[in-house]
């Protein structure tokens, strides 16, 4: 198995004697545990979750319309955490243009999303929802609704099961990170616009992230992403699956009801998202039961809410970082485009200080989800922002962890004994 690293390790002479340099050292020293004990930022996603405990904790929506019916998140608790009163939290929606996805789905988990949590000694915490197009807008907001007021007004809840799993660990829920992927991405920043009294978010990390109804040019899509046999397959295979939806409907009663169904395991739902994009029935089906959307949860288009947000943002609000591909069709750059001009308008001094975002040129969407956080190449000013907002008052082994993470100098004498050369590989193969 051919892994990449998250960190180019360089040899150099050991620090002075400070105090600077024992807390360096003490840093260091963990991190060798890590690599011989921790595969994190494999590239290859079989590996993905290996270097967490995973657990599934299963939660109640007691929302409107679906009273205490279970939902399940995934926690990944880091083998090798160090001793600390209370941990920060990294909750993750993932993606899927809200038609496929599941927490557990390893391949669209990425290498950074680990890093970030092994590194910072984060808890993630990654919840389902509902999924289209049994489900609308309506429907998958009130899940995560549900979540966040399970986050906060439940907490003991939480807090019993992961002692029940054998972690007598508690969490700082004033130290929250949320990120997110396409889908996952708008309901990370909706968890911001309409529920930071309960999410309490400190730092947002978005990926490719979608703002409105998915876009779809078609002669990019077809010259660009598929194949003509690909396409003559997907068509044949959407006239059976229509054929047997009518078969099913027809032998139904007239009560028969949907299945809800908060998670799918990829590809199983991949041929409905395209089929709604392609034919411009996602928004319709989205936005299904507008009306009662709107009266509960605001205006659902996020561009909207936001500038109609009153004042300049403040300290209360998230610290932003987007990273997004210049050649994604499905969550086109013009969005983040517009949506970091909002910010920026609401922003009080530098614009920065708020939003930063770095485009790849050449990527598609999805093109991080095999990526660690070094592949990345995120400006130090940036991670440092992230962990400023996230961690708050950090210790100075998160600061080292956090802002030497694209440029470690690493002690020649903790490398010598293990026969370690000069370029280091933190994964295992």
């Amino acid at each position: 198995m051919s892994n990449q690293s998250i960190l180019n390790v360089q040899i150099h002479p050991a620090p002075p004697d400070t105090v600077a340099g024992k807390e360096r050292r003490e840093f260091l020293h963990r991190l060798s545990d890590h690599i011989d004990k921790n595969p994190f930022s494999d590239t290859t996603s079989a590996a993905r979750f290996d270097a967490f405990e995973v657990l599934q904790y299963n939660w109640l929506n007691r929302g409107r319309g679906n009273r205490g019916t279970p939902f399940d998140a995934t926690i990944l608790v880091p083998k090798n955490l160090r001793a600390a009163p209370s941990y920060p939290v990294h909750v993750r929606f993932h993606g899927g243009d809200f038609c496929t996805g599941d927490p557990q789905y390893k391949p669209w988990f990425p290498p950074h999303a680990a890093d970030l949590s092994l590194l910072c000694d984060a808890i993630t915490i990654m919840p389902e929802y509902r999924k289209m197009p049994e489900s609308g807008a309506e429907a998958i907001f009130d899940d995560v609704e549900c979540f966040w007021g399970h986050f906060k007004q439940r907490a003991w809840e939480l807090d019993d099961f992961l002692r029940w799993e054998g972690h007598n660990i508690s969490l700082y829920r004033d130290r929250v990170l949320v990120s997110g992927d396409g889908a996952g991405a708008m309901l990370a920043i909706r968890s911001w616009l309409w529920h930071q009294k309960a999410s309490n978010i400190k730092a947002l990390f978005l990926q490719s992230p979608l703002f409105e109804a998915p876009a779809s040019d078609i002669c990019q899509y077809l010259k660009n992403d598929l194949e003509e046999d690909q396409i003559i397959k997907a068509g044949e295979a959407a006239i059976q699956s229509m054929e047997e939806m009518k078969r099913i409907a027809s032998e139904q009663s007239k009560d028969f009801g949907l299945h809800i169904r908060p998670s799918l395991t990829p590809p199983e739902g991949l041929l409905m998202a395209s089929y709604l994009r392609i034919t411009g029935k996602w928004k319709k089906l989205f936005l299904e039961r507008p009306c009662e959307a709107i009266t509960e949860y605001g205006h659902p288009d996020i561009m909207d809410r936001l500038q109609k947000k009153e004042g300049k943002l403040s300290d209360a609000d998230p610290f932003i970082a987007i990273i997004h591909g210049g050649k994604d069709t499905f969550a086109p750059p013009g969005h983040v485009n517009r949506f970091v001009d909002i910010v920026q308008g609401k922003t009080n001094g530098e614009r920065e200080d708020k939003i930063v975002r770095k485009p790849f040129p050449n990527g598609g969407h999805g093109f991080d989800h095999d990526m660690s956080l070094e592949d990345l190449q995120l400006p130090d000013t940036t991670l440092n922002k992230i962990k400023k907002a996230w961690l708050g008052k950090s210790s100075s082994n998160e600061a080292a962890i956090i802002d030497g993470v694209a440029k470690l100098e690493v002690d020649s004498h903790l490398f010598e004994s293990k026969g370690r050369d000069e370029n280091v590989n933190l994964n295992t193969d």
